[in-house]
């Protein structure tokens, strides 16, 4: 189970895996991409 669900590695995705990270830093995060 994650704790968030990022959907899009663009820059916005990416931005906030990157804060979510800094805020929480033992989150599950998972980062969807499209192929």
């Amino acid at each position: 189970m994650y704790d968030f669900i990022i959907i899009g590695g663009g820059i916005v995705g990416m931005s906030t895996a990157m804060q979510l990270i800094q805020v929480y830093p033992d989150a599950k995060i998972l980062l969807l991409e499209k192929r």
